[in-house]
């Protein structure tokens, strides 16, 4: 739907083929509108597809500063009262009132706007940028080190800058095992060389001589002494507004799982249109529109929905990677692809539930079963830490033997996400050894924890989710796959104004021995009731693992395991032998294969020409 670069420098003069060339790059469908200005030093352009502009393009009157805007700002009041305490009069349109902040305030006015969005700021008198993202990173942002010609790229899409004759493309190995075990790429610098994500709740000030990076937020929970009920009744509230904020538009649709974190903010904003999707040939779990279906007819709901056949899943597949500018291997990334398909253009805007579990603890690697707490309780530490040490990590990874394992473990030592595919040590075993990277998993994350050593346990898992997880993986799949079918996310529950009222909880209240984020559903029942409420967390599960088996669907998939390119990243052997342990039922090796054919498909698109 859109994207927008920017260059700095004495870059290469870009044609008008060249920018068609670039322009084509950009994720969204049908023909793209561009806003473009050029100076003798630098270059800006905004990409827009479908019917509404994602992306704002701003000159100031003396055109002096350009303004490029991706997203959804919820509210400004904050930044326009710091204004006026400087004796400023606010601007009324939001472009302007971002430069006539960045020219009063710090960098750090980014804090005081709440929202989902990426910008960028140029200012052609001192040859400098500005860019920014949101608290939680939810739209990317990328930036180069100097390339040919000493020419600086920055991009919302690597693909588009890496069009031009200024960029040296060259794969980046170092993040290859990361992606491996965690589904994405934790590394601020990417899989592209040189090219680096603007951190979340972060500015980047890049000037001919220096950049200057700077975090202006640092999520942390502040649990406070409230009761369970008066914490309900904060988080209802809260929702409740940012729903209503995030709402305010014609053309709303909203993609309903039957979960409770879309359920809750579907009912609430209650658009005109909700989505979801299911498999054909499978019940439960994969057929989620089921019981998204009866929750929109009890509300009243305009619902649509798609059955998905393996076919279909398999092709999108094939071709999903092209819209993400780093690999991702999660399974519902393909989900997402296919109901926006499906969407089109029937809405301009998607609301969803992202943000409900990585701020209110919903993921179930949080909650320790009853067998934990008791086997923690009756077991001196020493005691679980020995037994620890006897068991291997090639273990399933969330087998009895492994949450025994962890149990003797600090969170250091085994937490890196709850979307993890496998233990570094494990997946490792795919990887040639001159791909393995220079600094391990555990290694690269300690600095992290070193940080967050005071946190008690479940805190420190989520607050990996919200600085990792929720920036590399979630946020990412959810933002590409919409934008790739002219689609807006809208997304209340990933705002600061709710992670401030999550970040009070206590984690002793956030979760039970059987139930994940314990005052969210609370507050969601007050809309859905207790069975909705009490839904575990789905999320367009996808049965990826049956289509492995099918020889019949999955012979594109066969060939690419079997394809040379494959061999010049990962170990011939062991590919076969994960394909060999599927197939014959022994071990399911599905999340390993997803993730090389996933890399595979991504590095082809990016570096073969």
């Amino acid at each position: 739907m859109a994207d927008y670069f920017g260059l700095l420098g004495d870059y290469s003069e870009i044609s008008e083929v060249g920018l068609k060339r670039m322009a084509a790059k950009a994720v969204g469908t049908g023909e793209p509108r561009l806003k473009v200005h050029g100076e003798e030093q630098a270059f800006f352009c905004a990409i827009n597809h479908g019917k509404t502009d994602a992306v704002q393009f701003y000159k100031d009157p003396l055109e002096r500063y350009t303004v490029m805007f991706y997203g959804f700002v919820s509210a400004s009041d904050l930044l326009e009262a710091e204004l006026r305490s400087q004796g400023v009069k606010p601007e009324k349109e939001l472009l302007p009132l971002i430069l006539q902040a960045y020219k009063i305030c710090t960098g750090d006015f980014v804090d005081l706007l709440h929202g989902n969005f990426s910008l960028l700021i140029s200012d052609s008198l001192t040859q400098s940028v500005f860019l920014a993202k949101d608290h939680f990173g939810t739209c990317p942002l990328y930036y180069t080190e100097p390339m040919r010609k000493g020419v600086r790229f920055f991009s919302s899409n690597i693909s588009i800058i890496a069009e031009h004759p200024d960029f040296e493309k060259e794969f980046n190995p170092e993040p290859l095992l990361f992606y491996l075990s965690l589904e994405y790429n934790p590394h601020s610098e990417s899989f592209w060389r040189n090219v680096y994500s603007v951190p979340a709740g972060s500015w980047v000030l890049i000037t001919e001589e220096d950049i200057k990076i700077d975090r202006y937020f640092t999520p942390s929970f502040a649990p406070d002494e409230r009761s369970l009920s008066e914490h309900v009744d904060e988080i209802f509230e809260s929702v409740k507004e940012s729903v209503h904020n995030y709402s305010n538009v014609e053309s709303l649709g909203a993609y309903l799982s039957a979960g409770v974190d879309s359920s809750f903010v579907t009912v609430l904003g209650q658009p005109s249109e909700a989505f979801s999707l299911g498999f054909l040939g499978f019940d439960g779990i994969f057929q989620e529109n089921s019981r998204a279906s009866e929750l929109a007819a009890q509300h009243d709901l305009n619902f649509h929905s798609v059955e998905v056949s393996g076919a279909d899943y398999v092709s999108s597949l094939l071709k999903v990677q092209s819209y993400l500018d780093q690999p991702n291997c999660n399974f519902s990334t393909i989900s997402l692809d296919l109901l926006g398909e499906f969407v089109d253009e029937r809405v301009s805007y998607i609301l969803t539930g992202d943000g409900a579990d990585e701020f209110f603890g919903g993921y179930d690697p949080y909650i320790k079963s009853k067998r934990y707490r008791t086997y923690e309780k009756y077991l001196p530490k020493s005691l679980r830490s020995f037994i620890a040490s006897r068991i291997s990590t090639d273990v399933k990874l969330y087998s009895r033997s492994a949450n025994i394992k962890r149990c003797g473990m600090e969170v250091a030592e085994y937490f890196f996400g709850s979307s993890m595919t496998g233990h570094p040590e494990q997946v490792g075993k795919v990887l040639k050894p001159e791909y393995l990277p220079s600094v391990g998993v555990e290694e690269f994350f300690a600095p992290f924890y070193r940080d967050i050593a005071d946190e008690d346990e479940l805190s420190q898992k989520m607050l990996f989710d919200i600085n990792f997880t929720l920036l590399g993986d979630m946020s990412i799949k959810e933002e590409r796959m919409a934008n790739a079918h002219n689609l807006q996310l809208r997304a209340p529950l990933l705002n600061r104004s709710i992670f401030d009222v999550a970040r009070s909880i206590p984690a002793e209240m956030r979760t039970s021995a059987v139930e994940s984020k314990v005052p969210f559903r609370r507050a969601a029942s007050r809309v859905l009731g207790r069975k909705w409420s009490e839904q575990k967390k789905l999320g367009f599960v996808a049965p990826f693992r049956y289509y492995l088996k099918d020889r019949n669907l999955a012979q594109d998939l066969y060939d690419i395991l079997k394809d040379p390119l494959t061999e010049r990243f990962f170990q011939r052997e062991i590919i076969d032998l994960y394909l060999t342990e599927h197939l014959q039922g022994s071990r399911a090796r599905h999340k390993e294969l997803f993730a090389v054919i996933s890399f595979v498909l991504w590095y082809k698109d990016k570096f073969i020409d």
